[in-house]
Parts: structure tokens; C-alpha cells; sequence
């Protein structure tokens, strides 16, 4: 049986874990469902999955501190509050919450936890905010789309690469085209916050690098 301060850290940490992730997934759903499918094939249908791992590293730490290596509730306490503070505009205030239970986890840690490798600290927290600057401060890419909708009900979704070709940073150019038989709508559509494939794949590299190298050193 476990002493009674390693259950009440866990359950803690835990807890906090469960947040973390549960915020990560409901991210990733959202900007899934709300993108159009000409976005997610530029994305190479990775973005998500990027954007909802930089917000799942923290809970991911917090996940192996619970299972022994309780010196991660300290840098997973500092991205999940740093998140907060500076993720999407705002969006991200929530994870103060599981960042506060992280530090509330190490604080009733037992005492013979012994100390804390600095690098186990120091390590995660470079990687995982590697990863957010590659994916969050870098550059977006835009990608525009047109949505044709025909007197039978099918409507057609499709890439507007012409509308890409004249749009730039800040100035966004629609592109259509002539009326046509049998069309009843034609709207086109632009988004400068697509996710360059590559930033995504560098992005997971440095959350699992993050955790891994972590575990390793904690």
C-alpha cells in the first residue's frame, strides 16, 4: 500500500492531468471541425493534432511525475501556466487550473522524494516552448478555398489556389468566377492561420522530446 502523501499527489496531479488533456482533445475537436477540408489537406491533416499536443505537454508531464518522477509537476506547472497566459488571445486562461494542481501535487509530494534535478526542470520547458514558437510565432500560411453549391444539392469544396497566389499578409484577395448553369451559390473563403505541415511535425518532436528526455532526466 502506497503512503497516504504519494495517493493524495497523485490524485492531484491526476486530476490536473486530466484537465490538461481533456482541454488538449477538446481543442483539437473544435479547430478539426471548424476548418474546412481544404485547410486540413494543406495542413497534411496534422495541424490539430500539433496545436492540441503543445496544450496536452504539461498534462503529459504531470502523467509520468504521477507515476514516479514527481519533479515534472514543476515544469509541467510552468508551460500549463505560462499556456495560460499567452495562448490563443486568452483562450488559454483555463489551464491555470491543472498548472495550479501540478504545483499543489509537488508541494505534498513525501518528503523522502529526494531533490529535484535541475535539468528535468530546464529541459522540458526549452523543448515544449521550442515547440510552441515553431507553431504558434512562426509564420501561417495561407490557404483559400471556394465552396460551389449546384441546383441538385451537391455543393463542391475546393482548393483557391488563385486566391493564394494573390493574397498576402493582411490583404486577402477572393477569386470567382463567372455565373454559371446550374450553380446557385458560389462563396469563396481565405484563412491566413494555416499551419505549415512541417511546423506541426517539429512541434510533436519537441512535446515528445519534452517528455521523454524528461523522464529520463527526472
Amino acid at each position: 500500500m502506497r503512503p497516504a502523501g504519494v495517493q493524495h499527489r497523485s490524485r492531484l496531479g491526476l486530476v490536473g492531468a486530466l484537465i490538461g488533456l481533456g482541454m488538449a482533445v477538446a481543442l483539437g475537436v473544435i479547430r478539426f471541425v471548424g476548418a474546412k477540408g481544404p485547410v486540413r489537406a494543406a495542413e497534411w491533416w496534422i495541424g490539430d493534432l500539433g496545436l492540441a499536443a503543445i496544450v496536452a505537454a504539461p498534462a503529459l508531464l504531470a502523467l509520468v511525475a504521477v507515476f514516479g518522477r514527481p519533479a515534472l509537476f514543476i515544469p509541467a506547472a510552468v508551460i500549463s501556466i505560462a499556456l495560460s497566459i499567452t495562448f490563443l488571445s486568452g483562450a488559454g486562461v483555463p489551464l491555470i487550473i491543472p498548472g495550479v494542481l501540478y504545483l499543489l501535487a509537488f508541494a505534498r509530494r513525501p518528503a523522502e522524494g529526494g531533490g529535484v534535478p535541475p535539468a528535468a526542470v530546464a529541459v522540458p520547458i526549452v523543448l515544449v516552448g521550442a515547440a510552441f514558437a515553431v507553431l504558434l510565432l512562426g509564420s501561417y500560411r495561407i490557404v483559400c478555398w471556394r465552396a460551389v453549391t449546384y441546383a441538385d444539392g451537391r455543393t463542391e469544396v475546393s482548393r483557391d489556389r488563385a486566391g493564394e497566389r494573390a493574397s498576402s499578409a493582411g490583404h486577402i484577395v477572393q477569386s470567382s468566377g463567372p455565373p454559371r448553369s446550374g450553380v446557385v451559390a458560389d462563396e469563396a473563403g481565405c484563412t491566413e492561420g494555416a499551419i505549415d505541415p512541417k511546423r506541426s511535425l517539429l512541434a510533436l518532436a519537441g512535446v515528445a522530446g519534452g517528455v521523454l528526455v524528461g523522464r529520463r532526466l527526472a
